[in-house]
């Protein structure tokens, strides 16, 4: 219990978020869990994703791309980008709540339309 208290499971969306670095995390959230799944897998999203990876920094777009595109475990991307498996979850990370950003727009849309439609 004592643990639980010092390391609460929740943070708060009005605090600002930063990583180890010190860098601010985006935190505009929008739920896209009303989306049907075939969505995600249409040519649209597709093409929005790989705009919005492009607007990454080429190493969160490196890390982003071989671990959640093609699949590779953290210590292959490590290992493949020589660099710590540390670093490999923090750009992740990064990376993941760049492009949910960069996303939200586009998803916000699609789920006003699939209400109104």
């Amino acid at each position: 219990m004592r643990l639980r208290k010092s390391h609460p499971t929740f943070v708060s969306v009005d605090e600002d978020w930063a990583d180890p670095d010190g860098n601010e995390i985006p935190r505009e959230l929008e739920d896209w869990c009303c989306l049907p799944e075939e969505e995600f897998m249409s040519s649209e999203v597709k093409t929005q994703l790989q705009l919005a990876t492009e607007n990454l920094s080429p190493a969160l777009n490196a890390v982003f791309t071989l671990r959640d595109l093609h699949g590779l475990s953290t210590l292959e991307t490590a290992g493949i980008l020589n660099i710590s498996e540390a670093a490999v979850k923090t750009r992740l990370l990064r990376a993941r709540l760049q492009l949910r950003e960069l996303l939200s727009g586009y998803f916000k849309e699609r789920v006003e339309e699939s209400r109104h439609g």
